[in-house]
This record gives structure tokens, sequence and C-alpha cells, in this order.
């Protein structure tokens, strides 16, 4: 088994290559590579790249990944997800199209929220009180 790194050129992107494992390189004229960083935003990471067209673009680094190595993306499934929502861990064999569904389901499934049995809701009491205590300007203890 080979452990030699896998760069795919990004559609639309000619001058960017990304890796199975998420990081994404950009082709200099002079020849060679510069690794492009993402950074965090919304709990993912995002990345900045010019397209062929010469727009800058913003986008999810774990989207580029799976659009890029990837099976090709099924109709119902919008969205690319984490399995095991790490917004960290970009490496092909972790992202996977889903829907919001299967989003909710893999939350659950890797305790990022409670079951909805779990839930704690206030009585109708509660509430009022708490209502009460807002509208006098008054925060709870």
């Amino acid at each position: 088994m080979s452990t030699e790194t896998i760069w795919r050129t990004i559609d639309g992107y000619s001058r960017y290559e990304v890796s199975e494992d998420g990081k994404i390189r950009k082709k200099k004229r002079a020849g060679g590579y510069k690794i492009i960083n993402p950074w965090l935003s919304d709990n993912h990471y995002k990345i900045e790249l010019t397209d062929d067209y010469q727009q800058r673009r913003r986008l999810y680094l774990h989207r580029v990944v799976l659009v890029t190595h990837g099976p090709e993306q099924p109709s119902d499934k919008p969205l690319a997800l984490h399995r095991d929502d790490n917004p960290a861990s970009n490496h092909i064999d972790n992202i996977v199209w889903g829907d919001k569904s299967d989003n909710g389901k893999m939350a659950a499934q890797n305790g990022k929220l409670r079951p909805f049995a779990d839930q704690k809701f206030l009585t109708v009491e509660e509430a009022a009180q708490v209502r009460s205590m807002h509208s006098r300007g008054e925060v709870a203890p």
C-alpha cells in the first residue's frame, strides 16, 4: 500500500490542487507549489481561491475535498458532512454527501446533540415566570 499523497486539480480552479487529506496547494508560475492555509469560520474550514475566470471565491474545504476526490453528488444529498463532526478532519474517508436529516443523525451519534427525549423544557408556569421577570428587566440569579 502506497502512502504517497494523491493530489487532484480542483474543477473550475485549474491553478489549485487538493489532496485527499484536505490540503490545498497553488501552482506557481515559475514551477513548484505553494500551500494555501484554510481558516476556521462558522465551525468549518474555509479557503479563498481565484477561479478560472479570475473571480475570488470562498469555499468550504471539506466540500472541495468531497467534490474533487469523492463520488458524484446525489441530487437528494446537498450537504458535505463530516462523519465524526470534526471540522479539522478533512480526509476524504471522513466526508460524505448527506442532507439535514443525516447531519442531525450523525451529530446525535457523535454526542453533539442530545436525543430529543433528554431535552429539558419549561413548564407553562416557568415560562410565565421568565416572561414576567423579563418584562420587569430582571434576570435569573
